[in-house]
């Protein structure tokens, strides 16, 4: 039991055991302090009393969807001062399947969360970026295939132009002489 204490109390994720009716039954360290409370004082209180300052169990907790289907449970959640956390209820079953308490993981993700709100800005912004080049590129290709298409023409027109020239020359019975 001690090595057990040692081991979850070196956690910093808050790890708290409830019976089936989610009357805490340990609370390590980390949960302890979070609250600024003794463990002993923890002891047979409910979870949304202390952490969520409610009369209720939260709508979406974990914990107690894990106590109803038997089955691991997971949300994302943020408080009202901005903080998310990353709760997870696990059933806790005797030999015979049957629950008899749960366990709660609750692990601070803020800082995470934080990270991803500027990589997605990030990335929304390098789209528009993107976007906003290709048709700046777009644009510069029509641009160049327009001239293309005039510097054609205007040698197809100089050939004619030469030819016409040439056998114009050619035609002449008079010596014509071109100085530069």
């Amino acid at each position: 039991e001690q090595e057990k204490k040692t081991i979850l109390d070196s956690l910093v994720e808050h790890v708290v055991y409830y019976d089936s009716k989610m009357k805490i039954l340990w609370a390590n360290r980390a949960a302890c302090e979070s609250v600024r409370m003794k463990r002993e004082d923890l002891l047979g209180r409910k979870c949304h009393e202390i952490w969520a300052d409610r009369r209720t169990p939260c709508e979406d907790c974990p914990v107690i969807k894990a106590r109803d289907t038997g089955k691991p449970q997971m949300v994302e959640k943020m408080t009202p001062e901005g903080q998310w956390w990353y709760i997870k209820g696990q059933p806790v079953q005797d030999n015979n399947g049957q629950v008899t308490g749960m366990t709660e993981l609750t692990l601070d993700i803020t800082d995470l969360k934080r990270a991803e709100e500027i990589v997605h800005k990030a990335k929304n912004e390098l789209e528009i970026r993107v976007a906003e080049r290709t048709a700046e590129l777009t644009e510069a290709n029509e641009n160049l295939r327009q001239e293309i298409e005039i510097r054609k023409d205007s040698q197809k027109e100089l050939q004619v132009s030469q030819m016409l020239l040439s056998s114009t020359f050619d035609a002449l019975q008079d010596m014509l002489v071109v100085i530069d």
